[in-house]
């Protein structure tokens, strides 16, 4: 702060100029930070249009936020460690085969379309994950 106001009064204009851009750059990236919207269920259909990366890092963070919402939330110390555990050893390989089964097949199971309102990847992963670590 104190370079710019001197940079000001010396008439330094491109000192001064550059103290502006970087004030304006740090207060626009603060501005994004705060209004960034929170964190949504995603739809099945969605979620496949993603790339590969794209879904392994999305399906990677619902499971650690189930996980965790468990052992903070819920105080379930052992439904999170298990949750945990699952998903790193046959869970994500169990989730993503579900995604990917037909329409016909995935309503014949879980009751409810795929591609439909309920159809979320995270209400997936919970039936998936309340099989695999019952409550």
């Amino acid at each position: 702060m104190e370079k710019l106001e001197r940079a000001e009064a010396q008439g330094d204009t491109l000192a001064a100029g550059e103290g502006y851009m970087r004030r304006i750059l740090f207060l626009s990236a603060l501005a994004l930070i705060v209004s960034s919207q929170p964190s949504h269920a995603i739809l099945i259909n969605e979620f496949l249009r993603r790339t590969p990366i794209e879904q392994q890092a999305y399906a990677a963070g619902a499971a650690n936020m189930l996980a965790f919402t468990e052992g903070l939330d819920n105080n379930r110390a052992a439904r999170m460690n298990c949750i945990t555990g699952w998903y790193r050893s046959s869970g994500a390989d169990q989730l993503f085969a579900t995604l990917k089964l037909s329409p016909s097949a995935f309503k014949s199971r879980y009751g409810f379309d795929r591609d439909g309102t309920q159809g979320h990847v995270e209400f997936v992963l919970t039936i998936l994950a309340n099989e695999a670590c019952p409550k």
